[in-house]
């Protein structure tokens, strides 16, 4: 089966609180379960940087249903590449909220790529992105089956 990685940043309209973001990891694990899609989403300071695996036609389906979510804006594709295996096999899901103590090498970029869309199309954005979000592995609370 063939396999797709798409990572992308998007910024909150409203206010997004612990709960509300946990509500939004744990409805999209559900859903992802049955498309066996696979991720992770970080939340800090009003941007989400999300990463996706799955079967290719799937997560273009999916992306296009969170690019009609009201709750984000200007939403940007920075990474997508065909994969051989997945980063965040543990995870339908996995959401962390960095708000409160936001890595600052991952708010910088985050910020260079928001304020500079044509950044987001370069190859070396995406792979410091997903490098970004693989050290972020760990600290994913709980495991679900893949």
């Amino acid at each position: 089966m063939a396999l797709s990685a798409l990572v992308y940043i998007s910024q909150a309209t409203c206010p997004i609180d612990r709960a509300m973001l946990q509500e939004i990891g744990h409805v999209a694990a559900l859903r992802n379960a049955s498309r066996r899609i696979t991720g992770v989403l970080l939340y800090s300071n009003t941007y989400f940087i999300q990463a996706l695996e799955g079967d290719p036609h799937k997560l273009m389906l999916l992306f296009d249903r969170i690019r009609r979510d009201k709750r984000h804006r200007d939403l940007q594709i920075i990474h997508a590449e065909e994969i051989e295996r997945r980063l965040f096999a543990s995870w339908h899901m996995g959401v962390l909220d960095l708000s409160h103590d936001p890595p600052l090498d991952l708010m910088q970029l985050i910020r260079r790529l928001a304020s500079s869309p044509a950044l987001a199309a370069e190859e070396d954005a995406g792979r410091q992105a997903i490098e970004l979000l693989k050290t972020f592995r760990h600290l994913l609370p709980g495991r679900s089956a893949a």
